[in-house]
This record gives structure tokens, C-alpha cells and sequence, in this order.
């Protein structure tokens, strides 16, 4: 009997350590511009299961979630965190975007151009609508199948027109 169990424990180790390799060569190719994660980050289970739920419960691809509330609450590490935790799950990519100070956030999704590197024309510069359109594009190319759905979920929020120091992520 325990030489059965021994070697179940040891299939079911073997298992988790290809599964830890296979989510870190993934991880390892993410692209992103995502802050370094923070090692002094402790608890807020709580808060990361939620936004877990926000973007895994079925029909909630391509959901907008926005964290927000009194500065210093620690808002951003927390969103940091959960790209972090689950960098595995974003092929294409982990972005962070600053909304701070921003009142459109057509303009705040443009300042992805450098990361993601691509440049504006001389015509997307003097539109928003026209950045936020070749920002899509670009991200479409990193993940064809959220971009479209995401764009259309996107393109009618609220958050686009008016964005009050809130963090999206």
C-alpha cells in the first residue's frame, strides 16, 4: 500500500511540476509593459478572487473592470498583482495603462503605441477616435480572438469618454 501511494504522490508531483515549467515558459513570453511585480505583496486573497471571477465566470470575456477608490490604498499593486498571478493566461499580452489625469481614455489606451510598438500616421495624431481604432488593430494582432469582442464590449462603455483616476484594467 505505501509503495502505491508513494507512487501516485510522485505522478501527482510530476504533474505539477510540468504544468509550473509549461505556465512559466508562457509566462516568460507574455508580452506586456506591466510594472515588476512587487515581492512584498501579502494577502488581499479576497480581492484577487474577485477579479479572478470578474474575467473567468462564462460571458464575461472581454469585460472592462475598473478599480478605483482614495489613493494609497494600494489600487495599482493589486491589478499588478493579478497580471502577475495569471501572466500564463494572456498570450497576448499583459498591458498596463495610466489613466491619471486623463479624461478620455481613447487617449490613455494610445500611449500603448511605444510599448506595443507601432507609430501613429500624421492623420491617427489629430483623432482619438482614430488612435483608439489603430490601437485595436494592433492589439488585435496580439490576440485575434478577445480583440474583436473586446473592441465592441469597449467601444460603447462610459469609461471611454470619461476616465476620473480610475485604474482599468
Amino acid at each position: 500500500m505505501g509503495w502505491l501511494l508513494t507512487g501516485w504522490c510522485i505522478g501527482k508531483l510530476n504533474r505539477q511540476i510540468v504544468q509550473t515549467i509549461t505556465r512559466g515558459g508562457r509566462v516568460e513570453k507574455s508580452l506586456g509593459n506591466v510594472d515588476a511585480h512587487n515581492p512584498h505583496f501579502i494577502g488581499r486573497t479576497a480581492n484577487l478572487r474577485m477579479l479572478r471571477e470578474n474575467f473567468v465566470t462564462p460571458g464575461n470575456i472581454g469585460v472592462v473592470t475598473a478599480v478605483n477608490g482614495v489613493g494609497g490604498l494600494g489600487k495599482t499593486a493589486l491589478v499588478i498583482e493579478y497580471a502577475h498571478a495569471f501572466a500564463d493566461e494572456y498570450g497576448g499580452g499583459r498591458w498596463q495603462v495610466s489613466c491619471a489625469g486623463k479624461d478620455d481614455l481613447r487617449l490613455a489606451l494610445a500611449e500603448l503605441a511605444t510599448p506595443i510598438g507601432f507609430e501613429f500616421t500624421d492623420d491617427e495624431r489629430k483623432s482619438a477616435d482614430l488612435q483608439f481604432e489603430r490601437t485595436c488593430r494592433e492589439l488585435k494582432k496580439l490576440r485575434p480572438a478577445l480583440s474583436d469582442h473586446a473592441h465592441r464590449r469597449l467601444s460603447g462603455h462610459r469609461l471611454w469618454k470619461k476616465v476620473n483616476k480610475e485604474h482599468l484594467l
